[in-house]
């Protein structure tokens, strides 16, 4: 989304017109993520009803919606969390109800968060897919084990497989195949480094990607060289997936239906 002369709009009015505007197949499955800076979430948080944003990005034929990401600091009043998880299960809703497929984002900044995660998710059966994020403050090894730790936790406690959605994070591909059926990583590591004219060379010895300057002529596309990319560090993550869980599974989530049970 993106505002235009104070009003907020959706990049492209239908599935064809979004994905022609990224340079996307025309059946490529899109994940509209809610992790970002303040500002836009902010802004998408003031606009949302007043421009029917949810029934707009209903219209673009999305895969799932992640909730937005609204801040948990650890040095506010406990009421500012607790405000800002509230607005994303307001948002959750919204989404439902314009018939979008939402996925909770599971911010956490106390123990107790995780206990009503917890709730959530028992109250909430039909929600298999949640949301972690790993670039900021989880993206330490010893933070983010602690988040895969807590999801374990959630997946046991709610009885059934949960499939996460994990925001950066591929450093914990291994601990996450071994105790999870599926889950997903995004990550813009292939798109950067694209724009950076590296390419995917291989894995070292220490099991680390090994990135080789492409240099490119001025003006010339990048096209070739971002499939390339794409395609190695897929495989790549595979190749650890399977290494750990034994086989590839690869899934296609289906529409999940949210009951706005808060706890």
């Amino acid at each position: 989304v993106k505002l235009n002369k104070d009003r907020m709009e959706t990049v492209g009015n239908c599935p064809h017109t979004l994905r022609q505007t990224f340079g996307l197949a025309a059946d490529a499955s899109v994940i509209l993520r809610g992790v970002a800076d303040d500002r836009p979430l902010e802004r998408y948080w003031a606009y949302r009803r007043r421009d029917s944003i949810p029934q707009r990005l209903a219209s673009l034929g999305l895969t799932m919606v992640v909730g937005p990401n609204f801040s948990h600091f650890l040095d506010v009043p406990r009421h500012d969390n607790l405000s800002n998880r509230k607005r994303q299960l307001l948002c959750l809703g919204e989404f439902s109800e314009a018939g979008l497929n939402p996925v909770p984002h599971l911010n956490a900044a106390q123990p107790g968060d995780w206990r009503f995660w917890s709730r959530y998710l028992a109250q909430n059966p039909s929600v298999t897919v949640v949301a972690v994020e790993c670039e900021t403050g989880n993206r330490s090894r010893g933070e983010g084990k602690k988040v895969v730790q807590e999801l374990v936790k959630l997946q046991q406690a709610a009885g059934r497989s949960l499939h996460p959605l994990v925001i950066g994070g591929t450093q914990f591909v291994e601990q996450i195949a071994s105790d999870f059926e599926a889950g997903s990583f995004v990550d813009s590591t292939p798109f950067m480094k694209t724009v950076y004219r590296q390419s995917f060379a291989g894995q070292s010895a220490t099991r680390k990607i090994v990135w080789r300057k492409s240099p490119t002529l001025p003006g010339a596309s990048l096209d070739l060289l971002l499939r390339h990319n794409l395609h190695r560090y897929s495989e790549w993550l595979d190749q650890r997936w399977a290494a750990i869980a034994g086989e590839i599974i690869r899934i296609t989530p289906q529409r999940q239906p949210l009951a706005m049970a808060t706890g």
